[in-house]
């Protein structure tokens, strides 16, 4: 899913090939082309999470063009379920593979070594720090998956990020695509116990399951 959003957005990142903003209804002039915003260039990153792509701006006065990098970014916050997501994205479900789904599909499990998911999440959470400082001087949009989408409608909030983003006029928008996965970590991981264990004792024991932490707490005090 996270490739498949990141290539429609390189696909509007086409389409606004050339912003004019406060046009209105009136008719494009001269001027308007000298002076527009020139979007182009998408460029998407191997991992389908990030879209790289060029903005120039024009002087009206005196012609000279600035021309920046700018950067559409989606992240997961709970790093232990992009790596369960991982892990599973090449099982066949219904006798095939899909990457995504507009129906409810039969759910899959897996085992999960508990020291190369915390290998896994501790590399990505390094990347993403990498990623910031990569981009720190230039205008980007980061994109957390978590917050994204609300019974498949993209949440308002981020909608009008998006289109802030691109400086275009915010309309509702709706995905047909559904999550193939379960919320819980617990119906994903044949040892969760295990990996629960594991993960516990670390930095990232706020992404396991609710109800495993409450149970663990209460169980300790």
């Amino acid at each position: 899913m996270h490739k498949r959003f990141a290539v429609a957005a390189a696909l509007l990142v086409v389409a606004l090939v050339v912003t004019v903003p406060g046009q209105g209804r009136r008719a494009m002039t001269i001027e308007d082309l000298i002076v527009a915003s020139r979007i182009g260039d998408p460029q998407l990153s191997p991992d389908g999470r990030t879209v790289l792509f060029t903005h120039t701006t024009t002087d009206g006065t005196t012609g000279r063009r600035n021309t920046d990098i700018h950067v559409l970014h989606l992240s997961r916050r709970n790093l232990l379920k992009m790596h369960v997501s991982q892990l599973l994205m090449p099982t066949r479900r219904n006798r095939i593979w899909e990457p995504h789904t507009t129906e409810p599909l039969p759910p899959v499990t897996t085992r999960v070594d508990p020291a190369l998911a915390l290998e896994q999440m501790r590399k990505a959470r390094t990347a993403y720090q990498h990623f910031d400082e990569l981009f720190k001087d230039h205008r980007r949009l980061p994109i957390v998956y978590e917050d994204l989408i609300e019974n498949q409608r993209l949440r308002p909030a981020e909608g009008a990020r998006i289109c802030d983003f691109f400086g275009i006029a915010y309309r509702p928008m709706q995905s047909s695509l559904i999550k193939m996965n379960p919320e819980s970590l617990k119906a994903m991981v044949t040892n969760y116990d295990e990996l629960a264990d594991a993960v516990s004792r670390t930095e990232f024991a706020g992404l396991l399951d609710p109800d495993v932490d409450e149970e663990r707490a209460c169980a300790s005090s």
